[in-house]
């Protein structure tokens, strides 16, 4: 309220300077004002303005590293798996041809092989290349496919690996008995007749049981005779 005697002039001044005092902030108000925003404060205004570059900019170097580095490592065996087969098909002159170089080792690859080169010059091939031992595992496993390769490859091996082989596929008669007794010689030859084969030789004493037990499974009027031969040489051993 005006005081009297005061005139328009000093009543607009005191008005002004109320105004001042409350539109003003005080030191302490100005320190709280003036103090910069916090990292994160800014990301998050950043993030809201413009969602990815400009954030990234307020981020330290440091910390972009520990960041991206866990990716990259991740990343490198994907790399390494894509660019490898390529450098290496160049790079190395292989046995069976730089498109093949990438390319792996299959039962069905080897019968073409076998088809279009020969049983010879594909056994060449696998031990140039120490492919044997791929070959062994996959037939002792029982895979139908690779045992019947054996009738081509075994005689076209040198008499070492022939050896090897025919431990593959006595280890393979349990798993797989029709598949064995399918690739036997039926004029019962020393490399793939069933007295050869079946043989228990060095086999531990579990196998023989189980062998006989899986070749008395099988019922199959085209392996009659492969059947007989392998369980006489099976009871001759008991």
């Amino acid at each position: 309220m005006a005081a009297p005697g005061d005139g328009a002039d000093a009543v607009r001044a005191r008005s002004d300077a109320a105004r001042y005092r409350h539109s003003t902030p005080c030191p302490q108000q100005r320190r709280v004002a003036e103090k910069p925003p916090s990292r994160l404060n800014r990301l998050i205004f950043v993030f809201r303005q413009h969602p990815i570059p400009e954030a990234l900019l307020l981020i330290r170097r440091p910390l972009l590293a520990r960041l991206f580095t866990p990716l990259r490592l991740a990343l490198l065996p994907t790399s390494m798996v894509l660019t490898f087969p390529a450098v290496g098909a160049e790079a190395v002159t292989t046995a069976f041809g730089p498109l093949e170089a990438a390319q792996p080792l299959t039962a069905r690859g080897l019968a073409e092989r076998i088809r279009q080169d020969g049983a010879p010059e594909v056994a060449r091939r696998l031990t140039r290349d120490r492919e044997w031992a791929r070959v062994r595992r996959a037939v002792a496993a029982g895979w139908e496919n690779w045992i019947a390769l054996l009738p081509d490859l075994m005689p076209a091996a040198d008499p070492a690996m022939g050896r090897s082989l025919q431990v593959a596929l006595r280890r393979a008669l349990p798993r797989n008995p029709r598949a064995v007794l399918s690739i036997l010689d039926p004029k019962n030859s020393n490399q793939l007749g069933g007295r050869t084969i079946c043989a228990p030789a060095a086999e531990p004493a579990s196998w023989r049981p189980r062998a006989l037990t899986a070749i008395r499974a099988v019922h199959d009027i085209h392996l009659v005779d492969q059947g007989a031969d392998c369980m006489r040489a099976l009871e001759e051993q008991s």
